[in-house]
């Protein structure tokens, strides 16, 4: 740490145009240094412009499979790519928004890679999460939230979105929780018969401090033939 400080201070004594030319040969030679400055020379609406872009260009992607040897750059290219929603200061809405895409994109994004080492999944559970918990607590709709919180989950077909639930307390206050917890609740209703389980909800009741819902769900779990 020391040693990287000590490079700044002395960068920031380094001629400005030095600097600047500097900084354009090594975006010349070097993808993520480019993207980097232009980030940094860019608006809240064109980072999200290009986020948009990038997403789009994963999902649409034919016949490229990064090897377990080769993910590594995946995941470099996932984290610039949730970069483009970083500091922001103005649209929490656009950049909640734009988060849920993210997620929504799990499939495509896991099926073209080999996560035995859980690089991918790990951006999923850490980086996103961070950018989904700030702007999802900035949301001044809340039922936007919540409606959003369950659809993620009922498509979760990968596991990548389990965080967020598990998260909750987070970014929801206890009446929210308590809401979603309804809506997890009539969700299950609907579903008698079918493989179902709660751990959603007694998710949610460990983050409430709940210990008699908690236990009753418990309960439930245990006796529920058709719950795994």
């Amino acid at each position: 740490m020391n040693m990287m400080q000590n490079l700044r201070d002395q960068l920031l004594n380094v001629d400005p145009e030095n600097l600047v030319d500097a900084l354009f040969e090594i975006a010349s030679n070097d993808k993520i240094a480019k993207s980097k400055i232009e980030r940094l020379l860019s608006s809240e609406k064109e980072n999200f412009s290009r986020f948009k872009k990038h997403l789009q260009q994963i999902k649409n992607r034919r016949g490229q499979y990064f090897s377990r040897r080769d993910v590594e750059s995946f995941a470099i290219e996932l984290c610039e790519l949730l970069n483009n929603l970083k500091k922001v200061n103005i649209d929490f809405k656009e950049a909640f928004n734009h988060i849920c895409d993210f997620y929504r994109a799990d499939g495509k994004i896991l099926e073209q890679s080999d996560d035995s080492n859980g690089d991918i999944g790990d951006i999923f559970r850490n980086e996103a999460l961070d950018l989904f918990i700030e702007f999802a607590s900035k949301h001044s709709n809340r039922k936007h939230v919540l409606a959003t919180v369950a659809e993620l989950h009922e498509g979760d077909d990968y596991g990548a979105r389990n965080e967020i639930i598990q998260n909750s307390y987070r970014f929801l206050n206890i009446e929210e929780m308590r809401e979603l917890f309804s809506i997890f609740e009539a969700a299950t209703r609907k579903k008698i018969g079918k493989y179902t389980s709660n751990w959603e909800m007694q998710s949610l009741a460990k983050q409430m401090k709940d210990a008699s819902l908690f236990e009753k769900l418990i309960y439930q779990s245990s006796n529920e033939p058709n719950t795994r």
